[in-house]
């Protein structure tokens, strides 16, 4: 559960490589910077979280307003028989037991009723929250990098059109056998200069989203065990509260995926190369005039290799728990844009752990 790493979704899913995660694919999917990636994620859970308890609990309320009415309405009709004070004691917690029962299912069957609106009335859907901790860098190669320890929602969600869970949101296009073709997002938080050495004085790094396609190729399958080569091509933007989004270029990161489920235990392994044209890698690693000092010379970022990565997830569900740990290693000694003075490491490890509790589903 946690994503080049600029500060998943995994989420907490896989815990992510270039954007703040602790999932995907604490979101693990394999990607670009860790702690942007894994905010990202908490993000979007963050809305659908309360978007969907918001609806619910309205529901509920509703349907307990409803219900109040309709007792107020048999009792001016019935005669009441006063209870002894054991037995309301008694009755008063079988009413609260019932009285929380019933939001739950009044609050599964709002959302039921919702999903049913839009063509979805087949999904499956469960709520949960929990805790994550991470280590991450603010971007690849940066020589700063942050500790995490925070709460978050975390719901799943799955449909014939929709995957929402560790591994980050996707839209799923086209399915067959061994082909499946994904509308998936990713993003990254901001990184101010004024926290990183190596960028003192330039500008900071913008909230980025990232929307494309990805193509998923099963090679192999064996009992609980599955082959796929992942190939995801995404549109970067940059995000301000002062103007429009702005293009900055896009990235992919082709990847063999392997993944094993053994009882309530399951792995997943990624290897592969995360690779972006010049207008993205300059986000990181060109140096203008402007920003010339003594220690950081001019430099203009090219397109190419940004990294070699290697990431591995481990889930283990015990009832309504689910405990997650992620680590990622990405090598930069081949990139493509070593030479910048932005660029310090030549290769850094991610990761994170997280405990989630299911609390709700249908």
């Amino acid at each position: 559960m946690l994503a080049p790493a600029r500060a998943s979704a995994s989420g907490v899913g896989s815990m992510g490589s270039r954007h703040r995660a602790l999932s995907g694919k604490i979101a693990a999917s394999p990607d670009t910077p860790v702690k942007q990636y894994m905010s990202f994620k908490i993000a979007i859970r963050c809305f659908i979280l309360f978007a969907v308890c918001h609806v619910g609990t309205a529901g509920a309320e509703a349907l307990d307003g409803a219900e109040a009415s309709s007792g107020l309405s048999a009792g001016a009709n019935s005669v009441q028989v006063p209870a002894p004070s054991s037995r309301r004691a008694a009755d008063s917690s079988t009413d609260s037991s019932s009285s929380s029962s019933s939001t739950a299912q009044s609050m599964k069957g709002v959302v039921d009723k919702m999903l049913g609106m839009v063509g979805e009335d087949s999904a499956s859907w469960s709520l949960g929250i929990g805790v994550a901790a991470g280590a991450y860098p603010h971007y690849p190669g940066a020589t700063q990098s942050e500790t995490v320890i925070a709460p978050f929602p975390f719901p799943e969600y799955h449909s014939d059109r929709v995957d929402l869970d560790r591994n980050g949101l996707a839209a799923k296009l086209f399915q067959t056998d061994r082909l499946e073709l994904d509308f998936s997002m990713n993003g990254a938080f901001p990184v101010s200069a004024d926290d990183n050495t190596l960028r003192a004085d330039m500008a900071d790094l913008e909230l980025m989203l990232e929307f494309g396609p990805e193509l998923q190729i099963t090679l192999a399958t064996w009992d609980n065990a599955t082959l796929r080569f992942d190939v995801p091509v995404r549109g970067a933007f940059e995000v301000t509260t002062s103007q429009l989004p702005e293009y900055i270029g896009w990235n992919t990161d082709p990847r063999l995926h392997f993944e094993h489920k053994i009882g309530d235990w399951q792995w997943e392994v990624d290897f592969g190369v995360l690779w972006a044209n010049q207008k993205y890698q300059s986000v990181f690693y060109s140096v203008t005039d402007a920003d010339v000092t003594a220690t950081r010379p001019l430099f203009e970022a090219e397109a190419g290799m940004l990294a070699w990565r290697l990431s591995a997830t481990v889930e283990r569900r015990i009832g309504d728990w689910i405990l997650l740990g992620y680590l990622r290693q990405m090598d930069l000694s081949g990139s493509e844009n070593r030479d910048s003075a932005l660029l310090a490491q030549d290769s850094y490890l991610a990761g994170g752990v997280a405990a989630i509790w299911m609390f709700t589903s249908n």
